[in-house]
C-alpha cells in the first residue's frame, strides 16, 4: 500500500504542483486553462487516493487498453517534467493474458522511473520500449542523462520499490549506468 502511494499517488500530486508553480507567474488566458486542468487532475487524483485507500489499486489495468494506459502515463509525466520521449510497445502482446498485479507492476514501475529520470538525471530525452518474447515481456526504460555511480543510490526509495515491486512478480531487474551516459533500467518479466 505505501508503494501505492509513493509510487502513483505522490508521483501525480508532485507533477501537478510542479506545473501549478511554472503557470503561477503567468496570468495569459492559456495559463488559466491550464491551471484548470491541473485543479481537474486533482480532483482525479484524490478520486484514486480513495482508490487505494480500499485496496482497489488493480481495477484501473482491467478496463481499458494496457498500452494505451501506458502511453498515456509517459506522455503525461514526460510533458510534465519536460522531456523528449520515445515509447514503443509490441501491438501483438496478448495484455488479456498478464495478469492485474503485473499490469499495476509495470505501470508503477515505469511512473517511478520516470520520476527519478527527472529528479536526479538530468535529462533531455527518455526511451520506453516493451517487447515480448516467448513467455515473458521486456520493459525497458533508458535516458540520456548524467549517469551515476551504483554504490551511491541502493539506498534511494525510488530504486527500492522498483527492486520490490519486480520481486512481487518474480520479474529480474538490471540497471546498466554510465557517467554522463544515462542509464537504462531493463526488467524482463515473466507471463505464463
Amino acid at each position: 500500500m505505501s508503494q501505492d502511494i509513493h509510487d502513483g499517488i505522490l508521483g501525480r500530486l508532485f507533477g501537478v504542483r510542479l506545473n501549478l508553480d511554472n503557470l503561477n507567474v503567468v496570468k495569459t488566458d492559456d495559463a488559466i486553462t491550464r491551471r484548470s486542468n491541473y485543479i481537474n487532475e486533482l480532483k482525479e487524483i484524490e478520486f484514486d487516493i480513495r482508490k487505494v485507500s480500499h485496496d482497489l489499486n488493480t481495477d484501473f489495468v482491467s478496463n481499458s487498453s494496457f498500452s494505451d494506459i501506458i502511453n498515456t502515463l509517459v506522455e503525461t509525466q514526460c510533458e510534465a517534467y519536460g522531456l523528449a520521449h520515445s515509447i514503443a510497445i509490441t501491438k501483438s502482446i496478448n495484455w488479456d493474458l498478464v495478469s492485474n498485479k503485473t499490469k499495476v507492476h509495470i505501470y508503477r514501475i515505469t511512473q517511478e522511473s520516470l520520476q527519478n529520470i527527472y529528479k536526479h538525471a538530468e535529462a533531455s530525452l527518455v526511451s520506453i520500449t516493451i517487447n515480448e518474447d516467448n513467455n515473458s515481456l521486456s520493459l525497458t526504460i533508458s535516458d540520456n542523462g548524467k549517469g551515476f555511480e551504483n554504490e551511491k543510490v541502493k539506498d534511494g526509495i525510488g530504486l527500492k520499490n522498483i527492486k520490490s515491486r519486480v520481486e512481487e512478480i518474480n520479474a529480474t531487474f538490471h540497471l546498466k549506468t554510465i557517467k554522463n551516459q544515462g542509464t537504462t533500467v531493463e526488467i524482463e518479466i515473466p507471463v505464463k
